[in-house]
């Protein structure tokens, strides 16, 4: 459906209509701006298929926990259902995102993440999760295929990665992560204002993965030299050498297929020694 098409069935099916406000800016996955019948601006998504409602619920209720604890996110309106579409509709908030990261910033998105802790709950989803991605790859990223057929030295990091997953033990999964926890997810005002956008991810799981992808996300961002160390001081002193290898792995595997697939050759060549850096930060660990 077409986002005009998404809203008319939204209304009519909900007592709540929205109006298209055009894409926002930047990112990669499509959100939107809408106006409400409130006079509120907001941002939304969907989700083609049939709705899982169970999963939605249980996102806005990981997202409203940590927005109680403090933690400067968006607020979601409960989710709708289409029938062959899943939307989610959030509060727009003020503030624009920036590739400049300075040691401030850091300082404040550690802060931020402690926030994070012990919102989770005990399980094995997040290990079957992590693992899944390292062995078999997930649904629309992570995919194995495009590092096999890209040959040579991704071909060798995606077989140190599938190595990676088939020995993976049990991860702590006490806290909410985001997933995709990186600088060009956060709004900032003039004012010093800050808001982490794209929870959608949210999930039960380990708060130093999101560390560790921080630091993969730097390698998009104009920052001095060294100014991601505290993150990753930070991750591997809240976690196992094992696990930071694991969430590197992960990271390594998004990154360079996300890249292969989506952008120009020369910028795998660019971010190909950024994913060497990390492995070999935690090969003999």
């Amino acid at each position: 459906m077409t986002p005009d098409e998404l809203l008319a069935a939204l209304s009519e099916r909900y007592p709540y209509t929205l109006t298209d406000g055009g894409p926002c800016p930047g990112g990669e996955v499509g959100a939107r701006y809408a106006n409400g019948p409130d006079g509120r601006a907001y941002v939304y998504k969907w989700i083609d298929g049939p709705a899982d409602m169970v999963w939605a619920t249980a996102l806005i209720d990981r997202i409203t926990r940590l927005r109680s604890n403090g933690y400067p996110a968006p607020r979601y309106l409960e989710p709708f259902d289409l029938g062959t579409a899943l939307v989610l509709v959030q509060e727009s908030v003020a503030g624009s995102w920036s590739d400049a990261v300075d040691h401030e910033l850091v300082r404040r998105m550690l802060s931020v993440n402690d926030r994070q802790a012990g919102l989770g709950q005990s399980g094995s989803e997040w290990s079957d999760y992590i693992a899944m991605t390292l062995t078999e790859g997930a649904n629309g990223y992570c995919l194995h295929r495009s590092l096999r057929e890209q040959g040579g030295e991704v071909a060798d990091i995606l077989g140190w990665v599938q190595a990676v997953g088939r020995a993976i033990g049990p991860l702590p999964q006490a806290d909410l992560v985001h997933l995709d926890f990186h600088h060009r997810n956060l709004l900032r005002t003039a004012d010093g204002g800050l808001t982490v956008v794209d929870m959608e991810g949210c999930q039960p799981g380990d708060r130093a993965f999101d560390l560790v992808t921080f630091c993969f996300g730097m390698s998009h961002a104009e920052a001095p030299v060294g100014v991601e160390e505290p993150l990753w001081l930070r991750a591997i002193e809240l976690t196992s050498s094992e696990n930071v290898r694991a969430y590197v792995a992960h990271m390594a595997l998004r990154l360079l297929d996300w890249t292969i697939r989506l952008h120009p050759a020369p910028e795998l060549h660019r971010l190909l020694p950024v994913v060497r850096r990390f492995i070999d930060r935690v090969q003999d660990s």
